[in-house]
C-alpha cells in the first residue's frame, strides 16, 4: 500500500531543512561535475559545456518567445531562477508541495533581484488552479517520477498549457522503486568491483562497497514514499495526454546505483579517478548500445 501524500510532504520538508551546504557530501551521480559534463551533457547535447537546461532554453523555449512558464516540483527554485536569469520568459511560476522549499526559493529569487519575474506557490495541482492555456511551457526536473496520481497532474498540465506548448521532462524513467533488473545488478556489480577499493568507500559508514546499491522495496517506502512510485509507467501515461517531440537518453542505469554513496571519492583533481569514471561511462554506453540495458534517465519534450 502506498504511503499517504502527507508522508511525502513531511519527507521533503525535512529534506529541505537538513544541514548546511558546508556539511554536505555528494552522493548522487548527477551531482558530480565530471559526470555532469562528460556523460550527461555529452549524451544530451553533444557538448560537455552545455547542460540540459541551457539546451532546452535555447533550442525549445527562446525561439518561441514564451511569456509564462510553469516549473512543476520546483523545490528551492534552481530551474525557475536559472530561466529568469537567462531572460527566458516574462514570468516563471514555480510550484511545489514543500512549504520549506518554497520559502527558500522566494528568498533566493529576491536576493538575485528576480522577485518581479518569478512567482512561487505551495500546493498540489488539485489545490492550485490556473486558467486554460495560461502557460506557454512547463518544465519538470526530476519531479514527475515522484507523482502517484500521474493522470490528474498530466490532465491539469494539458489544460493549463496552450495548444502545442512544450512539456519538458528531465527525468528518471527506470524501474519502479529502483528495483533494478537482474542484468543491471550483475553488470553493475562487476563494474563496481573493477574499481580500486579506495574509490569504493561508502560515505555513510566508511565501509568498502562490494555490491551495486540495490534498495529493498520496504526501504524505499520508509526512506521516501514518493520515490520512483510509478516511474516505469510514466512515459506511457504521458503519451496519453501529449505527443513526444524529442527524446535524449542519458543512461544512469549503472552509474546511478554504482556511484550511490561513493560519488564523493572521485576527485576531479586526480586524473586516475577520472579515468575510472571514463571506464564506467564506456561500460554503460556499450551495454546500452547492444540492448543489454535500457536507459533509466532521459530528457523529453512533449507537445
Amino acid at each position: 500500500m502506498e504511503m499517504p501524500a502527507a508522508a511525502s510532504v513531511r519527507f521533503w520538508d525535512g529534506k529541505h531543512t537538513q544541514g548546511s551546504e558546508a556539511e554536505y557530501v555528494i552522493r548522487d551521480w548527477l551531482e558530480h561535475p565530471y559526470v555532469q559534463q562528460n556523460y550527461v551533457n555529452a549524451s544530451i547535447t553533444g557538448n560537455p559545456a552545455c547542460d540540459w537546461l541551457t539546451f532546452v532554453a535555447e533550442t525549445v523555449l527562446r525561439p518561441t518567445g514564451p511569456r509564462q512558464i510553469l516549473d512543476v516540483g520546483c523545490g528551492v527554485g534552481p530551474v525557475t531562477i536559472a530561466l529568469a536569469l537567462a531572460s527566458i520568459g516574462e514570468r516563471i511560476v514555480g510550484i511545489d508541495t514543500s512549504a520549506t522549499a518554497i520559502e527558500k526559493a522566494e528568498v533566493s529569487a529576491r536576493e538575485r533581484g528576480l522577485g518581479d519575474r518569478t512567482e512561487f506557490r505551495c500546493g498540489t495541482t488539485n489545490e492550485l488552479n490556473y486558467a486554460a492555456g495560461a502557460f506557454d511551457a512547463a518544465i519538470l526536473s526530476m519531479a514527475l517520477h515522484h507523482i502517484l496520481d500521474l493522470e490528474t497532474l498530466l490532465a491539469s498540465l494539458r489544460e493549463w498549457l496552450k495548444p502545442g506548448a512544450p512539456l519538458i521532462l528531465f527525468e528518471y524513467v527506470g524501474p519502479n522503486r529502483f528495483q533494478w533488473t537482474k542484468s543491471a545488478r550483475q553488470a553493475g556489480t562487476e563494474a563496481l568491483l573493477r574499481l580500486p577499493e579506495a574509490l569504493r568507500v561508502n560515505s555513510a559508514n566508511g565501509e568498502v562497497v562490494t555490491a551495486m546499491w540495490q534498495p529493498s522495496y520496504k526501504a524505499m517506502l520508509v526512506g521516501d514514499p514518493s520515490e520512483a512510485v510509478r516511474s516505469a509507467d510514466m512515459l506511457d501515461i504521458t503519451e496519453c495526454y501529449f505527443s513526444l517531440d524529442m527524446r535524449r537518453d542519458f543512461g544512469g542505469t549503472l552509474l546511478q546505483p554504482i556511484l550511490a554513496n561513493i560519488t564523493h571519492n572521485f576527485n576531479t583533481d586526480v586524473p586516475a579517478h577520472m579515468r575510472e569514471l571514463d571506464r564506467l561511462f564506456d561500460t554503460e554506453r556499450a551495454l546500452l548500445a547492444d540492448g543489454t540495458l535500457e536507459s533509466n534517465f532521459a530528457l523529453l519534450v512533449y507537445r
